[in-house]
């Protein structure tokens, strides 16, 4: 998927971040890069409205830290309409319950599910069920 960026799109993504740093109690923006996330030298470049490109790496990065799905980032950065933060109810639960599915196999989808808007996947794993069913 092809994200426009701005200067305005990354201060505003920054904004978002620095929210989200806030409501966590974390003081430092190097508390966010320890997370496992965006580098500290990538977090000031995109504080600063300075950073080149964002690449797919650093928006998955950025989306698995603070739990927001891809296309929140990607709205972020584009300085569209902002999409709904709240997940499917039950979505995670259904998983975990389905008994079909081994324990790697359940955190695989729901990492995927929550670090790149795995909605179309979750629809073809039920697809496939329903095929099988028939």
């Amino acid at each position: 998927m092809e994200v426009t960026q701005s200067r305005a799109g990354l201060k505003r993504l920054a904004q978002a971040i620095d929210e989200w740093r806030q409501e966590r109690g974390l003081e430092r923006w190097e508390d966010v890069a320890a997370l496992h996330g965006p580098s500290l030298a990538t977090l000031r470049v995109i504080r600063n409205g300075k950073a080149g490109e964002i690449t797919q790496l650093t928006r998955m990065r950025i989306a698995r830290i603070t739990g927001w799905p891809r296309p929140y980032v990607d709205a972020l950065l584009d300085g569209g309409p902002l999409p709904e933060l709240n997940q499917p109810p039950g979505f995670e639960r259904s998983i975990m319950e389905n008994q079909s599915l081994t324990e790697d196999r359940r955190q695989v989808i729901l990492d995927w599910y929550r670090d790149e808007g795995g909605r179309e996947y979750l629809d073809a794993l039920k697809a496939a069920e329903r095929a099988r069913q028939a």
